[in-house]
């Protein structure tokens, strides 16, 4: 099959390539509202996903199911996802939920906002991803807790 000669994918010279990298460089333009809606729902996937591994395993030992092993496993779920989340957000500056979606902060949170982060993310997760929609482009809930930009960066 001949390639027609107004198509020469050989030739890029007509192209600027600088401006397609500015384009497509991840912090370019606003975050997609799937994307912020994903970080919460992920964050309350590992808090679920969790729990009902810590009750399986109590389950797979034979020992008597009463339901006060779910507000244990819950809890423990939660200490887990705490500290996990306080990990990632000081080593890759995003929590097990925003590295899922691929968002992360621009740049490393304050100390004394760190709290506030947190339970923002968790209130964002225990309502299906929806507070953490609030705001306009580029001051979304999140960003404005934490005191720094969300920016898209892939992990793959």
């Amino acid at each position: 099959m001949k390639v027609p000669d107004d198509r020469d994918w050989d030739r890029l010279s007509g192209v600027d390539v600088e401006s397609l990298e500015e384009e497509a460089s991840p912090g370019s333009g606003a975050i997609p509202f799937p994307t912020l809606l994903a970080t919460g729902l992920a964050d309350l996937v590992l808090l679920l996903g969790l729990s009902t591994t810590m009750v399986l395993g109590l389950s797979l030992q034979s020992l008597p199911f009463r339901p006060v092993v779910l507000y244990w496993a819950l809890a423990v779920a939660l200490l887990w996802w705490l500290a996990a989340t306080v990990i990632c957000l000081k080593i890759l500056k995003a929590d097990p939920g925003m590295i899922i979606a691929g968002l992360v902060f621009e740049s490393e949170l304050e100390g004394s906002r760190l709290v506030a982060t947190l339970l923002t993310l968790l209130v964002g997760s225990a309502l299906l991803g929806l507070p953490l929609l609030l705001g306009g482009r580029g001051s979304y809930l999140l960003s404005r807790v934490a005191g720094v930009d969300l920016v898209r960066r892939s992990f793959a």
